[in-house]
């Protein structure tokens, strides 16, 4: 959902979930279930919880093996490493770019968007768009770097994660990292760190 439908819809709670609208209803006649906050994360290295912490969720804590979570050293695997942008064009330029040096995994929701926007070229637009690119040796899914949009990876988690902000514009515009809940999303996917590359003006100026 773009951020201009966001604002426009503001008296409809927008940016907040189904889920958000039942357990914190915005008016007294509105039904509300009751719930439980789970307050311990086992997922993100300190360094991430703690963005999380001082935004949105103050009373989250780190417990089972998080407090023991590695700074990320080193080299990785291809398999422990995501790469995640929020937009669909710039997830097939990545994924064309990758392709000539390495096996990538892209899901089955990812990828039947971008075959739906295949078909809305010609063969002769698309042959131009997919230059012929050197065969790199085949790997095993698992062993593959995956390309994901934020919405497919909200369910998913990888040891690093590498955050493709592809905004530049002259306005400085942050996109998709406007917004706390977005950023949020974005965050908890990564075990051990995550690495932003764009233009540094989009998002220095986010207080989160």
């Amino acid at each position: 959902m773009q951020s201009h439908a966001v604002s426009r819809g503001a008296q409809y709670s927008l940016d907040v979930s189904l889920f958000g609208c039942l357990v914190d209803a915005h008016h007294g006649t509105d039904p509300r279930i009751p719930f439980d906050t789970l307050d311990t994360q086992r997922v993100m290295h300190r360094s991430i919880s703690k963005l999380i912490q001082s935004t949105l969720y103050p009373s989250i804590e780190d417990g089972g093996t998080a407090a023991q979570y590695p700074e990320v050293i080193g080299s990785y695997g291809s398999d422990d490493i995501a790469i995640i942008t929020n937009y669909l064009g710039q997830l097939v330029r990545l994924r064309r770019a990758m392709e000539k040096l390495f096996e990538t995994s892209v899901s089955e929701q990812d990828m039947e968007q971008i075959e739906a926007r295949n078909a809305d070229i010609s063969a002769d637009e698309y042959e131009a768009s997919e230059p012929h690119k050197q065969p790199v040796v085949k790997k095993p899914l698992l062993k593959s770097i995956r390309l994901a949009t934020v919405a497919k990876f909200q369910s998913e988690e990888a040891q690093v994660v590498v955050i493709s902000l592809v905004r530049s514009k002259n306005g400085d515009e942050c996109g998709f990292l406007s917004t706390d809940n977005r950023i949020d999303v974005l965050l908890s996917r990564a075990k051990h760190g995550i690495y932003l590359i764009g233009k540094a003006k989009t998002y220095d100026h986010v207080d989160m």
